[in-house]
């Protein structure tokens, strides 16, 4: 899973997610899996997009 903030306030991506756009504010986005455990990357902004099971996330934008 992935957690990260927009401007409605703090949001979950989760495995099969529905295709989603969005801007990111300022935060530490955190990525969750089995196998690595938390990963913590501190942010300043971007915008993420939420595909067919993929996450993709431009950053400083």
């Amino acid at each position: 899973s992935l957690t990260a903030v927009n401007d409605t306030g703090t949001f979950d991506i989760l495995p099969q997610h529905h295709n989603f756009i969005s801007l990111l504010a300022p935060c530490e986005m955190v990525i969750r899996t089995v196998k690595t455990g938390d990963q913590k990357i501190r942010i300043s902004g971007g915008i993420m997009h939420v595909k067919a099971d993929r996450v993709i996330v431009f950053l400083d934008v």
